[in-house]
């Protein structure tokens, strides 16, 4: 294994261990690379899941990491860098780590200190050293002389209709439908509420769902893949999520994590073999 200069690193941060192991449990089920933009205010995960239904992306803030440093000297003539690498090994580390929170013994009377609350990155060009306790882990990757994935169109896309759902709610509704069929069907039903439902052919479900923060401008009628919104949100902590939708338009879900990072997700819409 060849020796590696510690001063030649891109970026050098550490952030809570719930807080990236959330988020890169997210990405497990639907991506098996990460493409991995960074920049001086921020790092940025993307890529598509191999159908191309999918696209996840992840911005993590630098105000959102205990720390956070670019190294001046490989920043002084570009903006960014463009790693890749497989989320297997980063995804068998982080998903190893055991967390426990700084708790007070009442027999001893003392606060015992937590372990492996928080988590050191230092990204190289064709390494990444995870600093967790008195381990170090080793991940190799890729630097990249590819484009990050532009996805300028979907972010400026003007939708119709958004609401807020809560995640618990909607996690234990996609839970109870998995058995049935493979897609899930959202219809507004008032300004107040939306149906979800799924059907095969021997059981139909349906439930009406709560929304907040509503803007219905539209009525609509749209079915995305449920094993796909499974997976997004099998590991989210979060309480909240705001949808945007329309019909035959990607479904878009911001997730919001800590002060400016957020999970979105855009998912297309899944359209019936009779309507070629």
């Amino acid at each position: 294994m060849a020796i590696i200069d510690l001063k030649s690193y891109l970026v050098k941060f550490k952030i809570k261990t719930s807080f990236i192991k959330e988020l890169i449990l997210n990405l497990k089920p639907i991506c098996s690379e990460i493409i991995m933009n960074i920049s001086k205010e921020s790092i940025t995960l993307i890529n598509l899941d191999p159908s191309h239904i999918c696209l996840p992306h992840i911005n993590l803030d630098s105000h959102d990491c205990i720390q956070y440093q670019v190294n001046p000297q490989k920043f002084e003539n570009r903006t960014s860098f463009v790693i890749k690498f497989e989320i297997d090994n980063l995804y068998t580390i982080l998903n190893s780590i055991k967390i426990r929170k700084q708790r007070y013994d009442k027999k001893k009377h003392i606060k015992e200190k937590g372990k492996n609350e928080s988590i050191s990155f230092i990204v190289f060009e064709k390494q990444i050293n995870i600093y967790n306790e008195n381990t170090t882990r080793i991940i190799y990757i890729q630097l990249c002389e590819i484009d990050l994935i532009d996805i300028t169109s979907l972010q400026n896309m003007k939708f119709k209709n958004n609401f807020t759902l809560k995640i618990k709610d909607f996690k234990e509704s996609i839970q109870s439908t998995l058995c049935i069929n493979e897609i899930l069907e959202f219809v507004n039903k008032n300004n107040k509420s939306i149906v979800i439902k799924t059907q095969n052919e021997l059981a139909c479900y349906q439930e009406i769902l709560q929304i907040t923060d509503q803007i219905i401008t539209k009525p609509f009628n749209c079915t995305y893949s449920l094993t796909f919104l499974h997976s997004i949100f099998s590991h989210t902590s979060i309480k909240t999520c705001t949808f945007h939708i329309h019909n035959d338009s990607p479904l878009k879900i911001y997730i919001p994590y800590g002060i400016n990072s957020y999970y979105v997700i855009f998912l297309a819409p899944r359209v019936e073999e009779d309507n070629y």
